[in-house]
């Protein structure tokens, strides 16, 4: 029996062999098509097709879709190819910073400044983070100098170095801080800052350089690195209302003129320094007591005009008294000298008006000249058998440290210079 096809199902057959048809042409078509290797060695074909349907976005639809750019997220930093997108900046696009800051890179970022037309009216102000998608690491030399009127700064967490005068003379300033990678802080950053009363720095600092306080009139309470290991020369010279300062623990040296005229600072921890320098505490007129049993060497005048201090417990360890160390000290009253100590230096404990009683001294070899002079009311003090050598006038008046005593009023009474 012959079977009918309907006209329907012979339509059908006719379609489904046009769709074969076409399927091969497409698989030969796509099979003679150019490739390209890609980075893991596949091949990956270059044609690209899209559906009638897809809708292909320019910039204005993405504006439409998401609203601003910012919703597509921010890009500083991110890595296309050897491209930093951080470094593509459109030069018609400005910030604030741009109005405000100077930029100079270098091998391992920017170093920042202010402007010279803002210095006179700069009042408040955050450093970036980044420039163009690079950290900020370091405050130029003199960077803010003589911002007058700069009360307030925000430094960045990426800054490794504070150079040279970053801050001098910014008479205003208040409230600034010192981020956690900072190591390295050059001479008189705070030079002048006569408004600044405390300030902190992390134990990252390594390095404080010299004269950094000098001239800061109202500071009050520091807070230094604990990996300092020196004090550098004329650190705190002339803070004259300095209360507080607590003592690096890997400190090991003070320079000249560090604490010179600092007439309320109350006390200093001294151990573990071995060495302190000319003048460093000349005139802590509040100094009342101080003992270092580690200090090796000493330089001249160290505690002269320290009118305050009534004891003092030298260290074991000092092989010599030098020349006016407790010059002018009207307040001491008793000093231990210990074995070791050889050498009690010209003019050590002149002028020392209330000094009754010296003990110790089994060691002593020679005695400088006029070594307690104007100590009228020392009673009780035994030179030793040791004693080979006995300068003049031990006791009486000299000229010289007469003048000395003049002279060191005058720096520590009035704003004398370094």
């Amino acid at each position: 029996m012959r079977k009918r096809f309907g006209k329907a199902n012979g339509i059908s057959i006719i379609a489904a062999i046009a769709l074969l048809v076409l399927l091969s042409f497409a698989f030969i078509a796509c099979a003679q098509a150019p490739a390209v290797p890609n980075t893991d060695g596949d091949r990956v074909s270059t044609d690209i097709c899209f559906a009638d349907d897809v809708d292909i976005l320019g910039d204005s639809d993405i504006e439409n879709r998401y609203g601003d750019d910012s919703a597509v997220g921010d890009t500083t930093g991110d890595v296309v190819g050897n491209i930093n997108i951080g470094d593509i900046v459109d030069p018609d696009v400005r910030s604030d910073n741009d109005d405000l800051f100077v930029f100079t890179r270098g091998a391992n970022g920017y170093s920042v400044a202010a402007k010279k037309d803002v210095k006179a009216t700069l009042k408040e102000c955050t450093v970036p983070a980044y420039h163009n998608g690079v950290p900020v690491v370091e405050i130029y030399v003199g960077g803010f100098k003589d911002c007058v009127e700069l009360v307030k700064i925000a430094l960045p967490d990426t800054l490794v170095e504070i150079d040279n005068n970053a801050f001098a003379d910014c008479a205003k300033l208040t409230e600034i801080n010192i981020p956690t990678l900072v190591s390295k802080i050059g001479i008189g950053v705070f030079n002048g800052c006569a408004s600044l009363i405390e300030i902190s720095f992390p134990d990252s600092v390594v390095e404080l350089g010299g004269v950094a306080f000098y001239g800061c009139d109202n500071l009050k309470n520091v807070r230094l690195s604990d990996r300092l290991e020196k004090i550098e020369p004329g650190m705190f010279f002339k803070c004259k209302n300095l209360e507080t300062v607590n003592k690096p623990y890997f400190l090991k040296s003070i320079g000249p003129s560090a604490f010179y005229g600092c007439e309320r600072l109350e006390y200093f921890d001294l151990s573990g320094v071995e060495v302190i320098e000319d003048l460093a505490f000349v005139g802590c007129a509040a100094l009342e007591r101080v003992a270092f049993n580690n200090v090796i060497e000493m330089g001249s005048n160290v505690f002269s005009r320290c009118t305050g201090l009534r004891s003092a417990s030298l260290s074991y360890r000092l092989k010599r008294i030098t020349t006016g160390t407790f010059l002018g000290c009207t307040n001491l009253r008793t000093v231990t000298v210990r074995s070791c100590t050889e050498i009690i230096g010209r003019g050590a404990f002149y002028g020392c008006y209330n000094l009754t009683r010296v003990k110790g001294m089994a060691g002593v070899t020679a005695i400088g000249d006029h070594a307690f002079g104007k100590c009228d009311k020392l009673a009780d003090i035994v030179l030793p058998p040791s004693l080979v050598s006995i300068g003049e006038d031990l006791f009486g008046e000299y000229d010289e440290f007469e003048n000395s005593l003049v002279q060191l009023d005058g720096v520590v009474d009035n704003d004398a210079s370094l």
